[in-house]
């Protein structure tokens, strides 16, 4: 495995974004991941490492590349961020621009994935049927999966009050499965 810190441009400036990619010869299917309140940190790149460990290349950008290095914790850095913002360096992540992607999710052309904490309130319930609303009207192929007594971030075994074991234990195979048969 090998992996690389690079810096991109985005419309406000260089953007931090931890990559790594499997050791062999590609071409690689690429999963951008979405840094948590946290940001890029060891459970987000743990995250990035068993994804590459699975066979992929895999980038997390830095969304908090705008705030004062000084702004206090994590929750602070949060209210800051601003979702035209987040959008855009996601965007350039993965080099393309536009808008929001639920207004696009007429042109989306690939299968999506999610996990939600029944718990959760990041999207809350109403959000999470209207995404499948919107995504079966428009006859996009997805998968919802929900877990009871996990919350937000579930999954994150560095934050012992949100980590839920059996959800995460769960959810990781049918991820991998996805991008198995997805992007195969």
């Amino acid at each position: 495995m090998n992996s690389l810190t690079v810096t991109i441009p985005t419309g406000d400036g260089a953007m931090g974004m931890y990559t790594a990619w499997p050791s062999g010869d590609g071409p690689f299917a690429t999963v951008v991941v979405i840094m948590h309140a946290a940001g890029v940190d060891h459970f987000t790149q743990t995250m990035v490492t068993r994804l590459t460990e699975a066979g992929y290349f895999v980038a997390a950008p830095d969304l908090f590349h705008r705030l004062d290095a000084r702004v206090g914790g994590m929750l602070d850095k949060l209210k800051q961020l601003r979702d035209p913002e987040v959008e855009s360096d996601v965007n350039a992540a993965v080099d393309c621009d536009g808008p929001s992607p639920f207004s696009l999710t007429e042109r989306l052309n690939c299968p999506i994935l999610y996990h939600f904490g029944d718990d959760d309130t990041n999207p809350s319930p109403e959000d999470r049927q209207k995404l499948e609303q919107e995504l079966t009207r428009h006859g996009k192929e997805h998968e919802f999966y929900t877990y009871a007594g996990a919350g937000h971030a579930f999954m994150n075994f560095d934050n012992a009050d949100r980590y839920r074991e059996e959800a995460a234990r769960t959810s990781w195979p049918r991820t991998l499965d996805f991008f198995k048969r997805k992007l195969a």
